[in-house]
């Protein structure tokens, strides 16, 4: 005996119910496609996305002009002095804690300086229960050597008589690869003055300097009117800032203590404004533009023998920090002169 055919079926047969079907899987699978290309397109701070390491090799270069002698141990004295140097130190300065990592990984500071360093801190990033990034940091202390997270290093300048310090335009943070990273864009430099002594001081006297407080730090921004299509990217959707790839230079909230794990600080709320415990306003000393053009006025230089103390670090609180640009090469060259122009 034939059974009936079911009368509730006969939609299935419908060719417009067909179409239907097939336009709702066709939207289906481009939602799904537009979906996993976000994804990969997303952009995170503090480089979330298993890339601790940022920077491949580092290459620093010191020079002085206009009268001003350089040296890396306060004792020989030349005009221009580089990583080599700064590296072999220790031999004529036992006591130097110069430190060239490898790499660099992200830091952040707020300039806080004690005993004569200055505080960095390392961010770690965790997901929470909500699948959401949180930061977390721990202090970055430093040493000598190849080991830790930013570049640290003293040098000594000779100064006749006291004048105005400028930056020159050969003072660059560039990105050294086949492309144009960003990376290079979320650096920073302070210069920390440690105190100055009569020229002819004993050696002693001249390296044992370690006085420098806050109030003696110079933090400079090098390319802070230039953003990665990345770091654009990250700065909206971190931050909801808008900004383009020629832009004024940003103030951002730097670390300014350990931050634990169960204070659960989503990285889009890692601002001074939500968490002044955790984070304080930075504004940089001196803010120069990508290859600018006439010479830029620092700290003021003290008759005698100054040392300082200099951080390199990739500042982890800045736009362009982030997964789209952790990888390359960095040169350093900043040229210090007593000349204005």
């Amino acid at each position: 005996m034939l059974q009936k055919k079911d009368k509730n079926l006969d939609y299935l047969e419908d060719p417009k119910y067909k179409e239907r079907r097939k336009n709702r899987l066709l939207l289906l699978f481009f939602l799904l496609v537009f979906t996993g290309f976000m994804l990969s397109v997303s952009t995170y701070a503090w480089f979330t996305a298993n890339r601790i390491v940022s920077v491949n090799s580092l290459n620093v270069h010191v020079e002085s002009q206009g009268g001003i002698e350089i040296s890396v141990d306060g004792l020989n004295w030349k005009t221009i002095i580089n990583q080599e140097e700064l590296e072999g130190a220790v031999s004529t300065y036992p006591a130097s804690l110069n430190q060239f990592p490898d790499s660099l990984i992200p830091t952040s500071t707020v300039g806080s300086v004690s005993s004569g360093f200055m505080t960095m801190y390392r961010g770690v990033i965790l997901g929470n229960e909500n699948g959401d990034y949180i930061i977390t940091t721990v202090n970055s202390p430093e040493a000598r050597g190849d080991e830790g997270d930013y570049l640290a290093f003293d040098f000594f300048l000779k100064v006749d008589k006291s004048s105005d310090g400028y930056l020159t335009p050969n003072s660059t943070v560039t990105f050294t690869g086949n492309n144009n990273a960003g990376v290079e864009n979320a650096i920073r430099i302070a210069f920390l003055e440690e105190g100055t002594v009569p020229i002819g001081s004993a050696q002693g006297s001249i390296q044992s300097l370690r006085g420098g407080t806050s109030s003696d730090l110079y933090i400079w921004e090098p390319n802070a009117n230039t953003h990665s299509p990345t770091g654009i990217a990250n700065a909206y959707s971190l931050f909801g800032q808008t900004i383009t790839a020629n832009n004024a230079p940003l103030n951002y909230s730097g670390v300014s203590n350990i931050i634990n794990e169960s204070q659960n600080i989503t990285l889009g709320q890692a601002t001074a404004a939500n968490y002044p415990a955790y984070f304080s306003n930075v504004t940089a000393n001196y803010k120069t533009s990508t290859g600018f053009a006439s010479n830029q006025q620092i700290f003021d230089l003290k008759a005698g023998i100054t040392k300082y103390r200099v951080y390199i670090w990739l500042e982890g609180q800045d736009v362009d920090c982030e997964n789209g640009s952790s990888s390359g090469d960095l040169e350093f060259q900043f040229q210090i002169t007593t000349n204005p122009s």
